[in-house]
């Protein structure tokens, strides 16, 4: 893999007025899963986004992915709390916030 390689897809709803991002989606091609490359992704996308003006990030992700769970703490992102069957019935979502 090099500089250029494409591994992912990162997407923000965001808002310049308040500074808050709101991570809609992450997603890293499934050859990469795995190898520590989606939390790199991750913190650069990050690192960019607070480099033009966001200072506050939230999002959502179900109660049970613990890979992306892990992935968000090691990010810097804490849990702030819980939407009750957000992801439908009996699927929560932890609220996390960086």
């Amino acid at each position: 893999m090099n500089v250029e390689t494409i591994v992912g897809l990162v997407l923000f709803n965001t808002t310049l007025e308040d500074s808050w991002a709101h991570l809609l989606k992450l997603l890293i091609i499934p050859k990469y899963r795995g190898e520590r490359v989606g939390g790199k992704f991750f913190k650069v996308c990050i690192n960019y986004m607070k480099q033009h003006s966001f200072k506050k990030f939230y999002l959502e992700v179900e109660n049970s992915n613990s890979a992306a769970i892990s992935l968000y703490l090691d990010a810097g992102f804490e849990l702030t709390h819980t939407k009750n069957s957000y992801y439908g019935k009996k699927r929560d979502a932890l609220i996390m916030e960086c």
